[in-house]
């Protein structure tokens, strides 16, 4: 099998971005797969409008020289690290056209939220996805009934996913008419994924959260310090290091964040 895992940085470099590539580089040369890194892909940018960076994630699907020549492809963001003794290979289990990670504690905070990123809004979202490209479908939910969030920070596509990609995703401007009124996050990429995973009938499963564990400031913006979510760090395979200014964090600091346990990261130094 012949895999590839591909990123990309549409900007200004910074310390963390560069951080983040070197990291994921040395990972695929230990599980022996290909890597490709891509510095202001600009990707369709006439076609995406105001979200076109988001949109680079897709690239590969529908670029010639990577769907014919790879069995499967892994889409990372330059804010996801691998730990450092990390050996097992994230390809050997996969065996659908597509996977990807839930962000498990995201649809209850979506729920009680007054913001635009809210439960409502999701729920508004999945009924524009069925009224214009119905049948309706079953959405994945969680055991409150609340509908389930991914993360698109890490994807696998197989081929016959990227095929499916190919032929069946609806146009992005189109989807993006179609989320009008809604709040802006709703018309870029992770949403727009979510969406076709119900429209284009792929034979998806769900990526272990180990694979994509978020860490991420939770609570009041003014608390100072203010508290972290690091929920399943201890056992993670991928950290994805969300926090406010984390891009133009030194490679040190990321790799203590990545590798070391809270007190040692010294976050708010």
């Amino acid at each position: 099998m012949k895999n590839l895992i591909y990123q990309y940085w549409d900007g200004d470099d910074t310390s963390g971005n560069r951080a983040g590539v070197k990291a994921m580089k040395k990972y695929a040369d230990k599980i022996g797969a290909d890597y490709l890194y891509e510095h202001n892909a600009l990707w369709r940018s006439s076609a995406i409008g105001k979200y076109k960076p988001y949109f680079g994630c897709f690239k590969p699907l529908f670029t010639e020289e990577i769907y014919e020549k790879y069995d499967n492809v892994m889409f990372a963001d330059t804010d996801v690290f691998p730990k450092a003794m990390l050996t097992e290979n994230i390809f050997d289990t996969f065996n659908s056209d597509l996977s990807i990670a839930q962000e498990p504690w995201q649809p209850a905070n979506r729920a009680i939220t007054t913001g635009q990123i809210s439960g409502q809004n999701d729920e508004k979202w999945a009924d524009r996805i069925n009224s214009s490209w119905g049948p309706e479908r079953p959405y994945p939910r969680d055991e409150s009934g609340h509908l389930k969030v991914y993360n698109s920070g890490v994807v696998l596509w197989s081929n016959v996913g990227m095929r499916i990609a190919r032929e069946r995703f609806i146009p992005f401007n189109e989807y993006q008419k179609v989320m009008q009124g809604l709040p802006a996050f709703y018309s870029c990429d992770q949403p727009y994924l979510h969406a076709m995973l119900q429209v284009c009938e792929f034979d998806w499963s769900e990526l272990d959260t180990k694979w994509n564990t978020c860490v991420h400031y939770i609570g009041n913006a003014n608390e100072v310090p203010r508290p972290v979510n690091m929920a399943g760090h201890h056992d993670a395979n991928f950290v994805h290091i969300q926090l406010r200014a984390a891009d133009h964090f030194s490679e040190e600091k990321l790799f203590k964040i990545t590798n070391e346990s809270f007190p040692k990261w010294s976050l708010y130094d």
